[in-house]
């Protein structure tokens, strides 16, 4: 479930503002492949389950789009502007409340594939 990913990428980019070796950030950098993967394989997995039937693909690639064009593109703008602003320790402590703000969003918006009512794709027939 998506849950532990986000709850993993705000402890790592908790602990990458409060590292301040450069050897200590190899940590949360090894980290950030295991969260990605947990991230990309729950949300891949999320979204063809609440797709309805043969529209997983799309959901999927709607999905792609979100994560690596707004996401990503918008996140980019702004980590850069914090990082001029703020500078790095407040830029992932800023990252960090992101991601808890985005868990409340997914909590609040999350959808249990196994509860949804499937709708009857026939037509409706008029009463006898």
């Amino acid at each position: 479930m998506p849950l532990r990913s986000f709850v993993s990428f705000a402890m790592r980019a908790l602990l990458a503002s409060l590292t301040h070796d450069p050897w200590f950030a190899i940590v949360p950098q090894i980290a950030h492949g295991l969260c990605f993967a947990a991230l990309w394989s729950a949300s891949v997995a999320y979204a063809r389950q609440i797709a309805p039937p043969g529209w997983s693909a799309t959901a999927q690639s709607l999905l792609s789009v979100s994560f690596f064009g707004v996401g990503q593109g918008g996140g980019s703008l702004l980590c850069g502007w914090l990082y001029d602003t703020v500078g790095p320790v407040q830029m992932f402590q800023i990252a960090s409340l992101f991601a808890i703000a985005a868990l409340a969003v997914f909590m609040l918006s999350f959808r249990d594939p196994n509860s949804v009512t499937p709708v009857d794709p026939s037509p409706a027939r008029p009463p006898a």
